[in-house]
């Protein structure tokens, strides 16, 4: 038995680059000349002209460059709220619903640092520390609020739905 036989083609040779005309070449439409035009800071290229200036070509001004501590970008490894009890009693509702209903009582007790943890900070330090922390404080406790409330609707829906269903013979 022989080995098979293959057609191969012979292929022809591309034809060589054709050099572009005046009339046909890119860069026949920014301007008759072939060199661009120095004025002043700009190049010129007839229509196009590329100036040094940002105003000029519409552009916003540039950023600085030196950044201070109030106008940095925060990262996404940086705290943005501060963590509070009432925090991590939402957070933990979700396994036991009832650090809902703890979380919603901060609302109604005065925030009250231990003596030793401001004696040494000054009296607008601590004001402003406990200020933010109310804040972060009042926000989750409301949180924790609503999801206990919820919750009871939940339940409530649930428990009338079954009962009624029952009341019914549809159980």
């Amino acid at each position: 038995m022989s080995a098979p036989t293959f057609y191969i083609p012979q292929l022809e040779r591309p034809c060589p680059a054709i050099p572009r005309d005046e009339r046909r070449s890119p860069t026949s439409s920014f301007g008759s000349s072939k060199a661009p035009r120095l004025t002043g800071a700009s190049l010129d290229f007839g229509r196009l002209s590329i100036s040094s200036t940002p105003e000029s070509l519409g552009l916003p001004p540039p950023y600085p460059r030196e950044y201070d501590e109030e106008s940095r970008v925060p990262g996404y490894e940086e705290e943005q709220e501060i963590h509070t009890m009432a925090r991590s009693l939402f957070t933990y509702g979700f396994m036991f619903p009832p650090f809902w209903f703890l979380g919603a009582l901060i609302l109604l007790i005065p925030l009250t640092p231990d003596p030793s943890w401001y004696s040494t900070k000054s009296a607008e330090q601590v004001d402003a520390i406990l200020h933010a922390m109310r804040i972060a404080e009042r926000r989750w406790a409301w949180r924790c609020a609503i999801a206990f409330g919820i919750l009871l609707l939940v339940i409530s829906i649930v428990v009338t739905s079954l009962l009624v269903a029952h009341h019914y013979g549809r159980i």
